[in-house]
């Protein structure tokens, strides 16, 4: 790279998604291959599908290599494994289980430290040691998962109608038809943590009347079935928000047209063609308020970078706080009292806050969209609609009794919750969907990643990617973690980091022990003045 000289204005290139996987050549057995190395050879071959896995079904005996199913779900391994010979015609394979993909491509990360073990058998075919018991599905290495595949984000509507809710799948880069596998993502539905918390705008049995989704010039055309005629109007342009919003992350994707027959369907008032700008109005906008955080146990705002006193009273009079958090519109304010027992509700315009008694330690509190506060205690997660004339905690269920939650943050679209937990054997971040019913439950509780570590701050920065606060050693560091791709990018952090605040398309800011709050910029973390605990509006 020259080091002086002057800028010059080089050519454009244009990435494709033929470009963003690398394609695997397995290499097929040769004469006289051992045990080990044979069964060596068939985990390795997993990386490439070409012809249905023709090169890894070469490792196998015929009868295995006919009846052999890689579509069953796939085991991803940590590391290269171990491989023991415990018998002439038994190989035993053993590594560190990394990630859980079922035969719908949808992930799971395991809460307690799990293995993949399995024993080989084979048998000499010709002369040659062939594996004879193949596990159903796929058993790949965390590298081949990297190389080969991509998590993608499936998009469903909350109950409301209102929002999309991004889901994950994940899908093989090496074959084509990525527009017809996440359309076929979407007609089967939501994964089975986020089912109760979301629905589908796509009537039952609605599904693709040919096994293809065409892209040209842009437009993406969907052939459903004729079930998809019974959706309502508002239905048909959910339905198309989600087709959009999904197919979006294909490169080159601008609209969508659904046909049925040889008809186009009308999408609602949008027409028969469903443009990138209208799937906006489905986004879960973030709040833009100022953040707050806590000087002196008084509750002071962050704007423009600056800490400085509220412009009016926040509703806290005589209260002392230690953590303060502000609603979507900043219209109410919650605030955990020094001794962390007691949440307090203020409002601007009204000098005094409500208290209420919890009679445990509290967690820093955060609202959702729909103004209720998450708080977590000694004895659970707890809930209070702040818009009600007399707000009264209600303790959440749904959560293993063995997991134990230290913070709650619930994601812009009300419908997701981001936990801190520990089980009896480690600590781990997790998610939960929020079911709204006469009772708030947390359902499908799952770990999201095995390597962040020891977490102690966690925020959303966007909705398909998180920010933690971690322990690494001595010392903290923020990272951002990408629920689709698993990808962690570290941001460093100040000296002595204790606290987080994130939020969609903001500064990331940290609190630290000295009591100051840093702001993220391009050249590191900047100081900005004496406070700590730093939450945005939400």
């Amino acid at each position: 790279m020259p080091t002086t000289g002057p800028v010059q204005q080089g050519e454009e290139v244009e990435v494709s998604s033929a470009d963003t996987f690398v394609r695997v050549i397995a290499r097929p057995p040769t004469e006289g291959l051992s045990p080990v190395d044979v069964v060596r050879g068939f985990l390795a071959s997993q990386s490439s599908r070409e012809n249905n896995f023709a090169v890894a079904r070469q490792y196998l005996t015929p009868d295995a290599a006919a009846s052999w199913n890689p579509a069953g779900g796939i085991e991803v391994f940590d590391g290269a494994g171990s491989f023991d010979q415990i018998a002439p015609a038994d190989v035993s394979f053993f590594a560190p289980t990394y990630l859980l993909i079922d035969e719908l491509g949808r992930p799971s990360v395991p809460t307690a430290t799990t293995f993949s073990v399995f024993d080989f058998q084979v048998e000499q075919i010709d002369g040659q040691w062939r594996v004879n018991n193949p596990p159903t599905g796929l058993l790949i290495s965390r590298g081949d998962l990297t190389r080969s595949y991509r998590g993608f984000a499936l998009w469903f509507p909350d109950p409301t109608g209102e929002v999309l809710v991004p889901d994950t799948t994940v899908l093989p880069l090496a074959t084509g038809g990525i527009a017809t596998s996440l359309t076929q993502g979407l007609l089967v539905g939501p994964s089975k943590w986020l089912a109760p918390a979301v629905r589908s705008a796509f009537p039952v049995n609605t599904s693709l009347s040919l096994d293809a989704v065409t892209i040209e010039d842009g437009v993406a055309r969907v052939p459903l079935s004729s079930a998809v005629l019974s959706a309502s109007e508002r239905d048909r342009k959910l339905l198309a928000a989600q087709l959009g919003k999904t197919l979006s992350a294909i490169t080159g994707v601008s609209s969508v047209e659904v046909v049925v027959g040889a008809q186009l369907l009308q999408l609602g008032d949008w027409g028969e063609s469903v443009e990138t700008s209208e799937w906006v109005q489905f986004q879960a906008l973030p709040p833009q308020g100022d953040a707050t955080a806590i000087a002196r146990e008084k509750p002071v705002v962050i704007s423009d970078g600056v800490v400085r006193a509220p412009a009016e009273p926040l509703g806290f009079a005589g209260a002392k706080l230690s953590a303060v958090a502000p609603s979507f519109d900043s219209t109410v304010y919650a605030g955990v009292s020094t001794d962390r027992q007691q949440l307090l509700l203020g409002r601007p315009g009204t000098p005094r806050p409500l208290r209420l008694d919890f009679d445990q330690l509290l967690s820093s509190p955060r609202f959702d969209r729909f103004g209720w506060v998450w708080v977590v205690g000694a004895r659970g997660v707890w809930a209070i609609n702040s818009g009600a004339s007399n707000p009264e905690p209600k303790l959440v269920g749904g959560l293993p009794a063995e997991v134990l939650v230290s913070s709650v943050v619930p994601s812009i679209d009300g419908v997701r919750v981001l936990l801190r937990a520990q089980s009896e054997t480690a600590s781990f971040v997790a998610l939960a969907a929020i079911r709204r019913g006469e009772e708030l439950e947390l359902t499908g509780l799952h770990r999201v990643d095995r390597d962040l570590g020891s977490v102690i701050s966690t925020g959303w920065a966007d909705a398909n990617r998180i920010v933690v606060l971690r322990e690494t050693g001595l010392d903290r560091e923020a990272v951002s973690f990408d629920l689709l791709s698993g990808q962690t990018i570290s941001l460093g952090a100040p000296p002595s980091s204790s606290t987080l605040g994130a939020s969609v398309g903001r500064s990331i800011l940290i609190g630290s022990d000295a009591n100051e709050i840093f702001q993220q910029s391009s050249s590191g973390w900047q100081p900005i003045g004496a406070a700590t605990a730093p939450i945005y509006p939400g």
